[in-house]
């Protein structure tokens, strides 16, 4: 399954990759997370270093998704890939691939403003 999202974010590059390598999120639980719906509660590079081949986590209320990077174009272009997990799904799919990129936009609808396009691919096990 191919899951796209794309957001207009008013902030420049930079600031939207940092979220995207180590950002920590607030304590609350909003309604659609109280469906064990894992909540992001951090993401964060363990050795502090990022770049293709390295490792990333994300950490949610239910458990922690390790990452590999597989491609690394600072400010622009996040790819990685689940290493392992133990968070409830782990043993229904195979593999989770996903990807950021983060485009300037300079249109006149919305200058100044980035582009924050996530693509997320999910291979469920076979039964």
């Amino acid at each position: 399954m191919l899951v796209r999202t794309t957001a207009i974010i008013v902030k420049p590059p930079r600031e939207i990759w940092t979220l995207l390598c180590n950002s920590q999120m607030d304590a609350r639980i909003p309604l659609p997370f109280r469906f064990r719906i894992p909540k992001p509660v951090e993401c964060r590079l363990p050795s502090g270093v990022g770049g293709a081949g390295q490792q990333r986590q994300c950490i949610s209320n239910l458990g922690t998704i390790n990452q590999r990077i597989t491609l690394w174009e600072e400010d622009k272009t996040l790819m990685f890939e689940m290493i392992d997990t133990d968070m409830y799904f782990g043993r229904h799919v195979t593999s989770i691939k996903e990807r950021f990129d983060l485009e300037s936009r300079r249109d006149l609808i919305s200058p100044g403003r980035v582009s924050a396009t996530r693509k997320s691919r999910e291979r469920p096990t076979s039964k």
